[in-house]
């Protein structure tokens, strides 16, 4: 069928809504938010942003639509300028915006906005989980947040309903001894610590846990690896939402321990939040659980794609608890002997239909 895409033009710092007919052909292109007020026209109006070069607001960023039964999207995205949460709802040939959450309600330096997730429940009312970074007299502390919209048609801030799912405190970030290295390079403890890129002239070879450099084999040291270096501290990272029944399932990154974790909200409010992968019996078992998509079926079950960092690989949980399920290795990453492509990153939401199939 017929598709609708939202996404964040980098060049202008605009959100952008696209559409395509069945056969994938682009049928529209629509800039919705980040086009200056009152600005001249100097192209044609009938093109990229109705002719308007002038830079606006920067929005549209961690962006997610959805489609209500009458055929109109959803937007939320992130407002990177004002460090918010904002909605756009399509009613008609028209569009309705406005802010859910400000920066300035989390406190001093609040952040809230990022990684949105958004879903329509069946009477009609969008619900977005997204990240916040808050500040207060306590410290800062991050949370993965649940809006709710009291109605169908949201047109103002009055109009959600606004919960933690889950919280910390904010961890300072472990200091990385090179302070993160170039592509190609590797981080050696070489008093002091320096980024290098390894040479091939060791004889003998080095191990696994050294490098080579100009003949010389100098032990690495280990450090975040690069997918992550962009991505903020905390829990409640990269939410994923789903609706079934009156209850709302997240999946989230809990980067500072690095597990997946994943949080159901009755409809009576109680909450049920649990880790997936990433620790049992009280030890790391690795970096798991970035770039999580979460969808649930009408019986209940869960399913859950994530990126393992550590191993550079694609992982699936199944199963009608949040504890009990099954975990399994969908792609290993391996390109070749010895090789391993980092997968599993920015994956799309899914829809599942048995307990092994995934589809797009």
């Amino acid at each position: 069928g017929r598709s609708v895409v939202s996404a964040y033009d980098s060049t202008f710092g605009d959100l952008v809504v696209v559409r395509f007919d069945e056969t994938g052909t682009r049928t529209s292109i629509e800039y919705i938010d980040g086009i200056p007020a009152n600005a001249s026209v100097r192209a044609a109006p009938s093109g990229v942003r109705r002719g308007v070069v002038d830079p606006g607001g920067n929005v549209g960023k961690f962006t997610s639509i959805a489609v209500n039964a009458a055929g109109e999207a959803r937007v939320s995205y992130y407002d990177i300028d004002n460090k918010a949460l904002k909605f756009a709802a399509q009613a008609g040939t028209t569009w309705q915006i406005h802010t859910v959450e400000t920066g300035a309600s989390a406190g001093v330096n609040g952040d809230v906005g990022r990684y949105t997730s958004l879903v329509i429940d069946g009477d009609g009312k969008p619900a977005i989980a997204y990240f916040q970074v808050a500040g207060g007299p306590d410290g800062k502390k991050t949370a993965v947040r649940l809006a709710r919209a009291k109605n169908a048609t949201p047109a103002s801030e009055a109009d959600w309903d606004i919960e933690d799912i889950d919280s910390a405190p904010l961890p300072a970030g472990p200091s990385l001894p090179c302070g993160g290295c170039a592509a190609g390079q590797t981080c050696v403890n070489d008093s002091p610590p320096r980024c290098v890129a390894p040479t091939s002239d060791c004889n003998p070879g080095c191990t696994n846990s050294q490098a080579c450099v100009s003949g010389r084999c100098i032990a690495k040291v280990n450090a975040p690896l690069p997918p992550l270096d962009d991505i903020p501290w905390g829990v409640g990272v990269m939410p994923a939402l789903a609706h079934v029944q009156g209850a709302y399932y997240l999946s989230y990154f809990d980067r500072y321990k690095g597990n997946l974790k994943a949080a159901i909200r009755q409809p009576d409010g109680t909450k049920t939040i649990a880790i997936i992968d990433g620790e049992k019996n009280g030890l790391d078992t690795g970096d798991v659980g970035a770039f999580s998509s979460i969808a649930v079926d009408s019986g209940g079950r869960i399913g859950i794609a994530y990126s393992d960092v550590a191993r550079r690989e694609l992982r699936f949980y199944s199963g009608r608890e949040l504890t009990g399920g099954t975990i399994e290795t969908v792609d290993t990453g391996l390109a070749g002997p010895g090789l391993k492509d980092f997968v599993g990153a920015e994956l799309p939401r899914r829809r599942w239909t048995t307990h092994r199939t995934l589809h797009v």
